[in-house]
């Protein structure tokens, strides 16, 4: 009989802790385990060092001499002197400005202007960093300048994208996108005329929107409340006098249409062109079935007045000879005259 010592159970109990481990998906983290950063940031003098040298000659160091003279600050501060807990901190954040700087770059370059606009206000609170930093006030002020400069541009590039773009929600976005940019750059003159702009735009815009709504909403319950109108028989059968107030009605809708679709191609609202498209022509198949329906009343009516007519004068001729030959002295009986 086999003798189960400490030592067994040890194993057993390690064996069963491997099992466990082993069955953890990829990439869970133990309690207590720090995330790994998706890059490392450098640590050291030397590291330091080779990662702003690694920054020459960049884009945005060729674009922005400001920061170029900054990446030269940085290696000469990690050369010269002690690399002292201080300078450490000062050198992480340059490190991190100049990634946000690129940040905000590359997604201005991509279009991205929302994400540009955020690296860039992150940008700016690294520079008010820098300068509350020890040391940190010489890299702030090129910073500074750098990011005034790049702020001017994008406030210009957005809105020379404004006036080019035809949709108007979306000029109204980079308007204001635009402005925000000359107000972050430090040009009073420049974000009140965009920011005038803007406002002028959108209530513009707000007004026409809500004269679309109401347009649209009067095609759409005539069409919802005309009734047998793709039938100019049915129509006529169904309630003839009613046809010309629907005619008028009709009249209305399609004016209405015509407004709705003017209003969505001046804004170059696509969605809004498309909503519309089908009620506006079947509000205009309708008015021209309550058009012809409504001739068809009037034929008919004028008709019948014409026959009733055509009896009365008839009779009124009749009675009428009957008159002028009994005046000559023919006889002729009250009655007959009046019977014919």
């Amino acid at each position: 009989m086999t003798t189960i010592t400490r030592t067994h159970v040890c194993l057993a109990l390690c064996c069963v802790l491997l099992v466990g481990l082993g069955s953890l998906p990829t990439g869970a983290s133990m309690p207590g385990a720090e995330l790994v950063q998706e890059e490392d940031q450098p640590t050291d003098a030397e590291e330091f060092i080779q990662a702003f040298d690694d920054r020459e000659g960049s884009e945005v160091t060729d674009e922005y001499s400001e920061l170029e003279i900054i990446r030269s600050q940085a290696v000469q501060d990690a050369q010269v002197g002690n690399f002292t807990s201080e300078t450490q901190a000062r050198l992480e954040l340059v490190w991190e400005l100049f990634d946000t700087f690129e940040a905000a770059h590359d997604a201005e370059q991509d279009g991205n202007y929302d994400d540009s606009l955020a690296n860039a206000s992150e940008a700016r609170e690294l520079v008010t960093e820098l300068r509350d930093a020890p040391g940190g006030e010489q890299y702030a002020s090129a910073s500074a300048v750098a990011l005034d400069r790049f702020y001017e541009e994008l406030g210009e590039s957005l809105l020379a994208l404004a006036e080019e773009t035809a949709e108007t929600p979306e000029r109204i976005t980079l308007l204001s996108q635009s402005a925000t940019a000359f107000d972050e750059a430090g040009d009073a003159d420049r974000f009140a005329e965009v920011e005038l702009q803007a406002d002028e735009t959108q209530q513009e815009f707000e007004n026409d929107y809500e004269q679309l709504n109401e347009s649209s909403e009067t095609v759409e319950t005539f069409v919802s409340e005309c009734e047998d109108c793709d039938s100019v028989i049915d129509r006529v059968t169904a309630d003839p006098l009613s046809v010309f107030d629907e005619y008028v009605d009709s009249r209305e809708a399609v004016d209405a249409g015509e407004e709705a679709t003017g209003i969505a191609d001046r804004h170059n609202l696509d969605d809004e062109q498309e909503a519309i498209a089908g009620p506006y022509e079947e509000a205009q198949s309708n008015q021209g079935t309550l058009a012809m329906a409504s001739a068809t009343v009037v034929l008919s009516y004028s008709a019948a007045v014409g026959l009733v007519a055509a009896i009365l004068l008839w009779r009124l001729l009749h009675w009428r000879r009957d008159l002028f030959a009994a005046k000559r002295g023919d006889v002729i009986l009250m009655g007959e005259m009046y019977d014919g």
